[in-house]
């Protein structure tokens, strides 16, 4: 498994760096950390802004100073990461992280789960939420106090596409073997109670025996117990509840926008997840790179 983890050089990305060695401890992955600078903007006026970026005596100057703080941070996370290596790179960091898992061929991306303002929330600018909209990789936004361990305990989002198949085998592929994994699908309020609580019942063996045919199909599904809920509602808020109610250390949902303005627009359960929570969260996107990484 190649890994890319991306890190501003903040406690907040140590829990990414966490996850990623307990991964490397039972895979023996090729790990590269990531530190993207930002370019620096200079406003010609008002309404032109010209984005300028550093120039080469300015990156020299910087580099050495952001070099040790990410790599005081890589030692943090264990022992484990000596055999890691880092790169720096200078542009926009979703973009720049997407692109440079791209050209790593990496099987995943890891990065902190970000901050949770308001603001931040309503102009866009998480992190791990921008890099998640663009990706054609699987991420996983990790809280900072996650420790080094893989996750036990796992409640995978199912509407019966192939992106949540894709977040199921991403899910038990860096999941620790033996955990219980717990596939949810949320129904509709209405959904089969047209008639009365025997159609209900029925309704949801039928999701739950559709659920079932799945963890029997998925790859390495013999490892893993597996649990099935079909709750009523609304999906963020039962799978939400579900992962609280079950301690449960990953969430996994797969997301269906093709791009940035696609999935924003759309308010994906998978970006309102990860707007939400304070637990590990991996979303699987669509394959195909998207336009907006360059």
């Amino acid at each position: 498994m190649r890994i890319l983890v991306a890190t501003d050089g903040k406690p907040a990305s140590l829990g990414a760096a966490r996850f990623a060695v307990a991964l490397d401890q039972k895979d023996e992955a090729e790990v590269r950390v990531l530190r993207v600078m930002q370019p620096v903007p200079l406003y010609a006026s008002a309404d032109s802004p010209i984005v300028i970026l550093p120039s080469a005596p300015a990156v020299g100057n910087v580099s050495p100073d952001i070099e040790e703080e990410s790599k005081e941070l890589i030692r943090e996370a264990g022992p484990e990461t000596e055999n890691w290596t880092l790169t720096i790179e200078i542009g926009p960091p979703p973009p720049t992280i997407v692109r440079v898992a791209g050209e790593f061929g990496a099987d995943l991306i890891i990065t902190g789960l970000g901050r949770h303002e308001l603001r931040d929330r309503w102009l866009g600018t998480e992190t791990a939420l921008r890099v998640a909209q663009i990706s054609h990789i699987p991420v996983i936004a990790v809280p900072s106090e996650n420790g080094p361990t893989r996750p036990r305990g796992v409640v995978v989002a199912v509407d019966f596409s192939a992106f949540a198949r894709d977040a199921l085998a991403t899910a038990l592929r860096v999941a620790e073997p033996g955990t219980t994994i717990h596939l949810v699908h949320v129904l509709d309020a209405g959904e089969g109670q047209s008639e009365g609580p025997e159609d209900w019942r029925a309704h949801e063996d039928s999701v739950r025996r559709a659920l079932r045919d799945w963890a029997r199909d998925a790859p390495g599904a013999e490892h893993f117990r597996f649990e099935f809920h079909s709750p009523y509602g609304n999906p963020v808020a039962r799978i939400l509840e579900l992962a609280s109610e079950l301690n449960a250390e990953l969430i996994a949902a797969g997301s269906h926008g093709s791009g940035f303005f696609a999935r924003a627009m759309l308010g994906s359960v998978s970006t309102r997840l990860l707007r939400a929570t304070d637990r590990a969260l991996l979303i699987t996107p669509p394959r195909a790179p998207s336009r907006e990484i360059g």
